[in-house]
């Protein structure tokens, strides 16, 4: 037998022995010559021949196939490395993208950082001015917001609810507050005796009653009146007569609208009056240093004006935070502000203006609910819990303080 080929494309003839078969032109069809059949039309001998040269047979009947095959084989090989290669492109060019923004996002970010800080440090250094000495004030009329710079804590004069310190504000319309307001009006016009000292305040000065608001606190395990009791009254054993009269969450300005409305009746004359007032300026409207301490001094020339043979005593703002832990030198978690500073700079300017104004003292007891060393101070958590508010044992240490200083001033 013998195999010939006739062309690349064209038809291929294969005789084998005595027959002979015509396949398909298709060169497809030729490659796909069946095993079975061709063992069908071979000899036992011819077909171990056959067999052996059948690899051979399929790469030889025509090199246009192996050349298209070879070709494919090449084509998927250079479509993969394209895919690859397009794929790898895609990526580098997102990357280099992404890198793109990354650094003009830094430095955008970077550069509204140093706009913002430059900013805050001017706001900062502005706010740490308290405009006027006030150390000379000796008149309700020496009191004026000109040059006041800045209304609120965070300096400016939108985010804060801060009330004009040298006006008269009430808090008709807050739930109880009239009714603790009235409260106190009719204690004021019952006092029975000579009373010693009146404390006037906010919540801090109402607290030593036990009461919120007029109203006994529900729940609370702790009996601050019988500290008050033991420490400011007669009847307790004191040598001295005193009554509180305070409402929680009052600013300077409320209590002021207070005096003038039936809080101080005519017969009311105590040797000293104890004022304890400006945390709530701060915590509840945000006002700043100068605006606090405005409205502080107006309260105490409003005393010496219709007192004017008293004492006032003023009581240093007590130390708060927002930290969680106490320390006075941090703020809150949420960027509530640090607010012992500030507070600090109003005590020193009342000290200031105690030295100079006739009928006034000043009272620092702050050191009084701290603990820690120099830098590190912070709240004794057993004397003011919630880090404002004295506890049982913070009004008794604080209350041992007052009545030491008071038994120097009645001496004198």
């Amino acid at each position: 037998s013998h195999f010939s080929q006739y062309g690349s494309f064209g038809w291929n003839k294969v005789n084998i022995g005595k027959q002979t078969m015509t396949p398909m032109t298709s060169s497809t069809s030729r490659m796909n010559l069946e095993d079975e059949e061709c063992n069908t039309l071979l000899t036992p001998e011819k077909r171990k021949i056959a067999n052996k040269s059948l690899p051979e047979i399929r790469r030889r009947v025509s090199p246009a196939v192996a050349k298209e095959t070879k070709t494919k084989d090449s084509f998927k090989k250079e479509k993969g490395f394209r895919v690859f290669y397009h794929k790898m492109q895609n990526w580098i060019r997102r990357i280099f993208y992404c890198a793109v923004v990354f650094l003009f996002g830094v430095v955008f970010l970077f550069g509204m950082g140093l706009v913002l800080v430059t900013k805050d440090e001017k706001v900062l250094e502005k706010r740490k001015v308290i405009t006027r000495d006030y150390s000379g004030i000796s008149s309700i009329s020496d009191l004026t917001l000109e040059g006041v710079n800045h209304r609120c804590l965070f300096g400016d004069n939108k985010w804060c609810s801060c009330e004009d310190p040298v006006k008269p504000v009430s808090r008709v319309g807050r739930a109880h507050w009239l009714k603790a307001h009235n409260s106190n009006v009719e204690e004021a016009i019952n006092a029975k005796g000579d009373i010693d000292v009146v404390f006037l305040g906010d919540s801090i000065t109402e607290g030593w009653l036990d009461r919120s608001y007029g109203m006994t606190r529900k729940g609370s395990t702790e009996d601050h009146s019988l500290i008050f009791e033991s420490l400011f009254t007669i009847k307790g054993g004191a040598k001295f007569e005193g009554m509180p009269l305070g409402i929680s969450d009052d600013t300077s300005p409320n209590l002021l609208w207070r005096i003038q409305n039936g809080e101080i009746p005519s017969h009311l004359n105590p040797s000293v009056w104890w004022l304890l007032i400006g945390a709530s300026d701060f915590v509840s409207k945000g006002c700043s240093e100068e605006m606090t301490l405005i409205g502080i001094l107006r309260v105490v020339e409003e005393l010496r004006s219709i007192r004017p043979y008293a004492t006032v005593v003023i009581n240093g703002i007590l130390p708060t935070t927002y930290d969680k832990d106490g320390y006075l030198d941090k703020g809150g978690e949420r960027g509530e502000p640090v607010l012992w500073d500030k507070i600090q700079r109003v005590n020193t300017q009342l000290r200031k203006y105690s030295k100079n104004r006739e009928g006034v003292r000043y009272f620092d007891s702050g050191d009084t609910f701290l603990i820690g060393n120099v830098g590190e101070k912070r709240i004794d958590r057993l004397l003011m819990k919630d880090f404002w508010h004295p506890t049982s044992f913070g009004y008794q240490e604080w209350g041992r303080r007052i009545a030491g200083f008071l038994t120097n001033i009645m001496k004198d």
